[in-house]
């Protein structure tokens, strides 16, 4: 039942502020309508003009009839979550009114759980290559004298490949020493 009558109230406020705010755009309207009629009547605009301002007035006029309709249906709606139904109602917003302000204090985001996840992540990624990088590499101090000769000479020809393939424009091989 609180909840009903809270969530009414909010409604209400909500509403009159529809309600001033539509007011405040018909307002406008009427006054730039007023100037559009004044340059139409002097021949300084077209008459086209004045027809859309007086079509934006009419449209602005129906939105305000349908925001005093929505905000006195919201006050039929509080009256009876609070048990006064058909009572003429007067509202306070009080602090609800004004914009409150924000002190804004700054963010420990190396201690955010999404942070910490993200970093986590990263983390991972991270062992991955380390262990993918080491997993290829045979150990060379077990390699026979024949396997350096060796070694040297496939190395020798990557290099060359490389070389070429760099002369034609080519991305270069990458060659890992073993």
């Amino acid at each position: 039942m609180a909840a009903a009558a809270a969530d009414a109230f909010l409604t209400v406020l909500a509403a009159d502020e529809g309600v001033r705010a539509t007011r405040a755009n018909v307002d406008r309207l009427e006054i730039f309508g007023g100037s559009v009629r004044t340059l139409v009547q002097n021949q300084l605009r077209p008459g086209a003009d004045q027809s859309r301002s007086d079509a934006e007035l009419a449209v602005a006029r129906n939105q305000l009839s349908r925001a005093v309709q929505i905000a006195e249906v919201a006050r039929a709606s509080l009256a009876e979550a609070i048990g006064a139904a058909g009572a003429s109602l007067e509202l306070s917003p009080g602090p609800l009114a004004s914009i409150p302000e924000l002190t804004a204090t700054p963010l420990d985001t190396k201690s955010h759980p999404a942070a910490l996840a993200g970093q986590a992540a990263v983390d991972v990624v991270r062992a991955r290559e380390r262990s993918l990088d080491r997993a290829f590499s045979p150990d060379t101090r077990k390699l026979s004298p024949r396997d350096h000769m060796l070694n040297s000479t496939v190395k020798q020809l990557a290099s060359d490949l490389a070389a070429n393939c760099f002369a034609y424009g080519k991305r270069p091989i990458e060659i890992r020493a073993w």
